[in-house]
């Protein structure tokens, strides 16, 4: 059933099947859909390891409590992406058939789960083999997601009563035993109320109003508590005050990944009920976090911590993070159709989260390092499955979602790397292409052909652009035309120039930071504490894209972690013709002094996107 609210975005995406990304972006997303989605290894062994963790149930075997439950239904959201993307009947009758598989292992009053007990939800006090989580709500979200995006899909009710099903037992034993899910789970119950999500759109396609209620009542109502208790997320939100000084310790307790989810669901919330304050905290929040958590990958947070990480120089940043920060720019764009939305999703996406994705398609980091490696780990007693590894689908798939849109009256394009799409409107469609070249700062043709009566086209105005467009129509952010003729063609020069800028480096940054960017707890994480860099340093943008040093490309390990530039450095670029990056360039720096130092530099991304076991491999500092 639809939302009975008129809070509907204006804003259409082409069908996903019909939209085709080029670049370096589809040699990377083929390689991961072969690997972790497509093929028979994919469905019979990474699939099946993450549908036995319902059926082993070993999540609450040991007091630290482990997260087996979540990687299934992140498997199948990544994967009905995909499926949505490629159009594969065979994948699609798959995910159906995992679906059933999983519900199977239903108990009697429709539990679904990777703990043996479902009222298992507390975390235990520390112990001495380290701290005591619990993820149980937390899988329990994702399964629930995971059904309901295959149903979504499939259409089988089966699958969609298995949700409802298991939704009901969770609120019914929660209520019968005076359970708060605020109170459940770690990290001030923001994993389990993340179910906030999936619950308001089990509500969409259910009708049921009890779970719509359940959100309201138990979880949104708990955010704004008068007694301000943590983490009082809409109140705090819509204070203005950085994350990290809503409470003591925030390297504790505000975890990024999670308050992101529990602020997307916010915007399902706002969808369902049309309650501008739940809007209203969603944008305060990414405006907080955009000034105070932006980091020098693109992204934001310190590895998972809001914890102030525009100030923290030796960047860690996880996958999840970047997902779930694209994600939500993308759900402020759909609602607001404001520009700033997509500027901040394009550097994410060709930055922190691209370098996250392992270009063999089979592995992705757990955190993304300025300088030195990626991490990288199995998780939870697994051989496949991680939590960011899961996630990847979703980042690709919704850059080719938005990267050409229908808002209102207009064809928007938002994205440049080169692809095609065909978006349908009332009377026609409209065949978008956009030429390669964007990366390496080449001009780029974008054609538009109607089938139909020409709409009015937009074009995003990158923030980064320094070029004069003439005469050309301008408003809010986008170039303006209006076609009269079935066919359009503009060439565009978005005159990107390289920028050398000094970070705004924290003499502050603490041991917490530098502890976190040495750890030990995933295999190959620990670098040396030698590549810590403590003074002012500079980096180097070109476009949307973070520069950087690797060895991958020819650069000795002196020259990586070299100090040769300083932000008053002029810097020039040489574009070298490679397939296996975003972008490759000879650099030639001119110094104040007249010294002048020449380097090879490609985009951050493609510097260490492997499993490596060279801790002196990569660095983004000049």
């Amino acid at each position: 059933m639809p939302y009975n609210t008129p809070c509907f975005e204006k804003i259409s995406t082409p069908s996903l099947h019909l939209t085709h990304i080029g670049g370096y972006t589809a040699k990377i997303l083929a390689a991961y859909t072969d690997k972790r989605v497509l093929s028979d290894f994919a469905k019979d062994v990474i699939c099946k390891e993450a549908e036995d963790a319902f059926k082993n149930q070993i999540d609450d075997e040991t007091p630290a409590g482990i997260w087996q439950g979540e990687f299934w239904g992140k498997l199948m959201l990544s994967a009905t992406e995909v499926y949505k993307y490629t159009a594969k009947e065979h994948l699609r009758k798959f995910l159906r058939e995992s679906a059933l598989r999983v519900i199977s292992y239903a108990r009697e009053d429709g539990y679904i789960g990777s703990y043996k007990d479902s009222k298992n939800v507390f975390a235990r006090q520390e112990t001495p083999d380290g701290p005591c989580w619990c993820w149980n709500v937390w899988g329990r979200k994702y399964t629930l997601w995971g059904l309901i995006a295959v149903y979504e899909i499939t259409g089988d009710k089966d699958i969609l009563i298995a949700a409802e099903r298991m939704a009901t037992q969770l609120i019914d034993e929660f209520r019968e035993c005076g359970i708060k899910i605020t109170k459940t789970g770690t990290f001030c119950g923001m994993p389990s109320c993340s179910i906030l999500k999936p619950m308001v759109l089990l509500y969409q396609h259910s009708g049921n109003k009890k779970y719509l209620d359940f959100c309201i009542s138990d979880i949104a109502d708990q955010w704004e508590r008068q007694d301000g208790e943590a983490p009082n997320l809409i109140a705090n939100s819509l204070s203005g005050k950085p994350v990290a000084e809503w409470y003591p310790n925030p390297d504790i307790w505000a975890k990024a990944y999670e308050m992101m989810s529990c602020f997307e669901g916010i915007c399902e919330l706002y969808r369902a009920t049309g309650n501008e304050k739940y809007l209203e905290s969603v944008k305060c929040f990414y405006d907080i976090i955009n000034k105070y958590e932006k980091n020098a990958l693109g992204s934001v947070a310190y590895n998972d911590m809001f914890a102030n990480a525009r100030y923290s120089q030796n960047t860690l940043s996880e996958p999840c993070d970047s997902i779930h920060y694209m994600r939500l720019s993308y759900e402020l764009y759909m609602l607001s159709g404001d520009v700033k939305y997509m500027h901040d999703f394009e550097k994410c996406y060709f930055n922190a989260f691209m370098s996250g994705m392992f270009r063999n398609g089979e592995w992705s980091s757990r955190a993304s390092r300025c300088s030195g490696r990626h991490m990288w780990t199995h998780q939870a007693k697994t051989q496949y499955q991680h939590c960011c590894l899961n996630n990847m689908g979703r980042g690709f798939i919704r850059y080719a979602d938005i990267a050409v849109v229908k808002n209102g009256e207009y064809i928007t394009v938002n994205q440049f790397e080169q692809f095609t799409a065909i978006l349908k409107y009332d009377g026609g469609e409209c065949r978008v292409e956009i030429s390669d070249g964007y990366l390496s700062g080449k001009p780029i043709t974008i054609t538009a052909r109607f089938s139909g009566e020409p709409q009015k086209l937009r074009v995003r105005i990158p923030e980064w652009s320094k070029a004069n467009f003439g005469n050309a129509t301008i408003t809010d952010g986008y170039l303006e035309f209006a076609p009269d003729t079935s066919f359009f063609e503009i060439k565009l020069d978005f005159a990107a120039t390289p920028v050398v800028c000094k970070f705004p480096y924290d003499p502050n940054d603490n041991v917490w930071n530098l502890n976190r960017f040495m750890s030990e707890y995933a295999k190959f994480c620990a670098v040396p504490e030698d590549i810590f860099v403590k003074d002012k340093r500079c980096t180097l943008t070109y476009g949307p894209l973070l520069l950087a040093k690797s060895k991958r490309f020819g650069n000795s390990e002196k020259d990586v972690f070299a100090e040769k530039v300083t932000e008053n450095s002029v810097c020039t670029l040489n574009p070298i013709e490679c397939d296996e990056a975003f972008a490759l360039f000879e650099a030639t720096f001119t110094n104040p002094d007249g010294s002048v130092y020449k380097t090879t530099v490609c985009d951050f991304a493609s510097a260490a996107n492997e499993i490596l076991e060279d801790d002196r491999y990569h660095s983004i500092f000049f």
